[in-house]
């Protein structure tokens, strides 16, 4: 009864110790490695920068980073379990106890952890004492100011959103119509206004992480709606003709715009109307310059003028025609098939046989031929002058032994 007891006692006891060596975990689980590792040993740990804490091991409290004195790592240990807080993001820490060491490994990079410890003794399973802490760090980062997004105006159904990046590098964003499946995605563009078009009427939620794990939303709702901004008009001088000058006046716009003309130092002027995505070309006196003032946008007056130097050369009419034509004969056969039987019919008793012969007669009696022909004419005025009264006659001929006849309706 006594070796029972005995026995009970210690196993209640290796339950008690192993329940308080295991009583909280760390977020990660701790990969073991032998020996007396240091940050530039791993090479799954991805900072640049390592720290030790001194003395060693760390007691409690706050350790300011070597080479950052404003960035600090906070330690609360009791020399066994330890957590631990960083101003900077930690991607390693190394728990060295006894003759090897845990590292814990975090990714996405960490400012915090709880209950990390050494390795276990495998001689009694308590774990060991810590003999130093080493963590494995990144330089501080400027951190991301976050995006806006600006509803624009809308044409119709449609609708133009402004995503404003503030910082030094693009980011992918996703956005989408609120309250439907309907959405897609964006890359605003770095240090820029980046636009982009979604549907019409309704509110439009962009979504973006920032600093590589803070998830952001900026939505805006489009209730404008848009009104294209003129470009401006050019007047140009073309030529004169004794005192007959021509301009030219390009609108590059997509509606027609009124304009009013004259020649500078002069009451001699008139109107013109330059029409959308067009040259308006109109004659004027010459010598001279010619002023042109018309309204931008429905209220901005506009000006722009023109002197006429050049004399016009004399304007001709230039033909040149380019034809191409392929033909093409396809020939049907005619034939006459006739077949014959000898002898027609047999008279014959149950077990007899006969033999008749067919003759099968194959006759050519003629062809047919029909004849295509295909092509184009191209006609080119190479002059200053448009044509007047062009006609464009083709004609299609055969051959009748020696001379050629024009082919009826061709």
């Amino acid at each position: 009864m006594k070796k029972f007891i005995f026995l009970f006692l210690v196993i209640l006891a290796f339950f008690i110790s192993a329940t308080m060596n295991n009583a909280s975990a760390a977020n990660v689980a701790p990969i073991l490695e032998e020996g007396n590792p240091d940050c530039g040993d791993l090479q799954y740990c991805s900072c640049s920068m390592s720290f030790k804490p001194q003395p060693e091991p760390p007691p409690s409290g706050t350790y300011p980073y070597p080479n950052d004195p404003s960035n600090s790592i906070t330690i609360n240990s009791d020399g066994t379990n330890f957590s631990w807080t960083s101003t900077l993001p930690v991607c390693c820490v190394i728990v060295k106890g006894g003759p090897n060491a845990n590292v814990y490994v975090y990714d996405p990079k960490s400012y915090g952890d709880n209950d990390l410890h050494a390795p276990t003794n495998p001689n009694n399973g308590r774990l060991y004492e810590i003999s130093h802490i080493e963590f494995c760090y990144d330089e501080a980062q400027q951190l991301d100011e976050k995006m806006k997004l600006t509803s624009m105006c809308h044409t119709g159904d449609v609708g133009t959103m402004r995503l404003r990046n503030p910082n030094d590098h693009d980011i992918e964003a996703t956005w989408q119509l609120y309250g439907s499946s309907t959405g897609g995605t964006v890359t605003a563009l770095a240090n820029s206004d980046t636009f982009f078009d979604v549907p019409w009427p309704g509110t439009i939620v962009v979504n973006y992480m920032l600093n590589g794990s803070q998830e952001q939303t900026t939505k805006a709702q489009n209730n404008t709606e848009c009104e294209p901004p003129d470009e401006k008009m050019k007047l140009t001088s073309m030529c004169h003709t004794g005192d007959v000058g021509t301009m030219r006046l390009r609108n590059p716009n997509d509606h027609d715009i009124e304009a009013s003309w004259q020649l500078y130092g002069s009451s001699t002027g008139g109107t013109v109307t330059a029409l959308a995505n067009s040259d308006t070309f109109f004659d004027v006196p010459w010598p001279g310059t010619i002023v042109v003032k018309y309204m931008l946008n429905g209220s901005q007056e506009q000006t722009t003028k023109a002197q006429n130097n050049t004399e016009c050369e004399p304007q001709t009419t230039s033909i040149e025609v380019e034809k191409s034509a392929d033909a093409e004969v396809t020939r049907t056969w005619d034939w006459t098939i006739e077949k014959s039987v000898y002898p027609e019919t047999w008279d014959l008793f149950a077990g007899d046989q006969g033999t008749s012969k067919f003759t099968v007669t194959v006759t050519k009696t003629g062809y047919n031929d029909v004849v295509t022909v295909s092509g184009q004419i191209c006609v080119s005025n190479t002059g200053q002058i448009a044509t007047e009264n062009l006609s464009i006659f083709d004609h299609v001929q055969y051959s009748t032994g020696g001379s050629w006849m024009d082919v009826t309706g061709a």
